[in-house]
């Protein structure tokens, strides 16, 4: 048996954010175990759709396809509730979000500049530079001009040097 498993046909749940892990019913523990949770067929695939609940938060699938449940904080939990097939086939058609915040232009060079959220913050990029935008500056007043300050600030830095790899042991 692996590490964090249980006996063969144990079920687990994660609880939700809106519920008190003190206070939990058994109603309450009941909603968490019928996840993944079924709700019909792709009309053009015939594939399950799904509703999960997942690391990241909750989230639907169809196949390859997941998209997450759109929405902040708990209302994200409480759709899972209340979503329906045609809702969740409404989001699995969306396009996947990019994290493109905002277009600028193009460089000198031909390329967009965009602005994008990422997992450290807000950037800025051409496709082959990315620079981080400051601290305490809105990354949607940010304009063309700064942004390729601040990529040609970054551009001129020099790079890393990588450490050597480590020798094994004797």
């Amino acid at each position: 048996m692996q590490r964090g498993e249980g006996p063969p046909g144990l079920k687990r749940a994660s609880v939700w954010p809106i519920f008190d892990p003190a206070a939990l019913t058994l109603d309450q523990a009941l909603e968490l175990l019928a996840y993944p949770k079924v709700l019909g067929h792709h009309p053009a695939t015939g594939a399950q759709v799904t509703l999960q609940d997942g690391p990241h938060g909750p989230y639907v699938r169809c196949g390859d396809a997941i998209r997450s449940v759109p929405g902040h904080g708990d209302e994200r939990y409480a759709k899972l509730r209340t979503t329906g097939l045609e809702e969740a086939l409404a989001w699995l058609a969306a396009p996947r979000p990019t994290g493109i915040l905002r277009e600028l232009g193009k460089d000198p060079s031909g390329a967009d500049v965009v602005v994008k959220d990422g997992r450290y913050g807000p950037y800025v990029t051409d496709g082959k530079l990315n620079a981080t935008i400051p601290r305490g500056r809105d990354p949607l007043q940010i304009e063309l001009d700064d942004a390729l300050a601040l990529l040609a600030k970054k551009a001129a830095r020099p790079a890393r040097r990588s450490r050597p790899p480590r020798r094994a042991g004797p």
